[in-house]
């Protein structure tokens, strides 16, 4: 979704589908869709577009945190709760660990951030600590994803790693 011109002055608030199988682009709904912005951090899950931050405008005031989910099979936004969410920027990355989606990084307008939050639908926003690698991971950091991964507290249809991955 989005993108700008060669210049960041005009922002996009676009986006479409790709269909390998057809070979065709399906243009993506705007219902519920986050403001148009470039320069925003992105992951795909297995099952959807996680995308946080960027910026509407050209100018540092123009950063934002918010985000979005989109579901590409039902062509629907979710909007993502920001409580918690890294502060405003632009360039920053994402990943998808299997279990998660961390950003990291990025810059701020005044700086470059280098903190790191991690990002799934039951649990919002986390800052990641050495005591939230220990929950999250177990203590030597074993990938214990399930531990976490058990409730569906907001209702939004994920209720293990395996559906937000896109495997059920």
């Amino acid at each position: 979704l989005g993108g700008a011109d060669a210049a960041l002055n005009v922002t996009y608030g676009n986006g479409a589908r790709y269909n390998p199988a057809t070979d065709t682009w399906t243009p993506m709904s705007n219902l519920g869709a986050p403001p148009g912005r470039n320069r925003a951090a992105m992951a795909w899950t297995g099952k959807e577009m996680v995308i946080v931050g960027g910026a509407t405008g050209k100018a540092s005031s123009t950063y934002v945190n918010s985000g979005a989910r989109y579901n590409p099979t039902t062509d629907t936004w979710s909007a993502v709760n920001n409580s918690g969410a890294p502060s405003a920027r632009i360039y920053a990355s994402a990943v998808w660990t299997g279990a998660s989606v961390l950003f990291f990084g990025g810059y701020t307008g005044s700086g470059y951030g280098n903190d790191c939050t991690s990002y799934s639908p039951e649990f919002g926003f986390q800052t990641v600590t050495s005591t939230w690698l220990n929950t999250y991971f177990g203590s030597d950091f074993g990938h214990k994803p399930d531990a976490r991964e058990s409730a569906d507290p907001d209702l939004d249809g994920f209720t293990n790693v395996d559906e937000f991955r896109g495997n059920s």
